[in-house]
């Protein structure tokens, strides 16, 4: 009887593994890009709202989560990767990003990050803060592949807007 147990429990185990890993290989890459979508659009959101409200600080908090966020190496890094591998549960316990992602513009579409930092630049241009929004500036420019000057003028009408 003692066997009998055993063997059950040793059978639910393999097919909880087995259940596991199936469904990690089909759901889990899409699960975490809709976690991702909603995250960046509560910090869009929120950056908004906050700079509406005129809270400043809170704003270039929530701006600077959203672009070091969805730029960050490992999300480019995971965006690259095949199909999750069926030992993905086993393996997210012991993930170790084992050397950084070359993030290079040329790699991807920099407009959509570059008017983000341009948004970010002018955010801390307001804040007084001029070195690290220039160094936004240069980041937007380089990612939009425009220059200065040009950036400058695509910057106007988002100055202008304060909500």
């Amino acid at each position: 009887m003692k066997k009998y147990f055993i063997g059950i429990f040793a059978m639910g185990f393999i097919l909880g593994f087995l259940t596991m890993g199936v469904l990690s290989m089909r759901a889990s890459k899409s699960y975490l890009q809709t976690i991702r979508l909603i995250y960046f659009g509560q910090e869009n959101m929120l950056a908004a709202d906050a700079k509406k409200k005129g809270d400043l600080q809170g704003a270039l908090i929530h701006y600077t989560n959203l672009v070091e966020a969805q730029y960050s190496p490992a999300i480019q890094f995971f965006e690259k990767q095949p199909k999750w591998s069926f030992l993905f549960p086993i393996a997210a316990i012991s993930f170790r990003l084992a050397e950084p992602v070359d993030t290079d513009a040329k790699f991807r579409d920099g407009r959509a990050e570059g008017l983000d930092r341009m948004q970010l630049g002018i955010l801390l241009e307001q804040l007084g803060r001029n070195d690290e929004a220039q160094e936004q500036y240069n980041r937007a420019a380089k990612l939009m592949g425009v220059s200065m000057e040009r950036l400058q003028e695509l910057a106007e009408p988002f100055r202008q807007n304060k909500n």
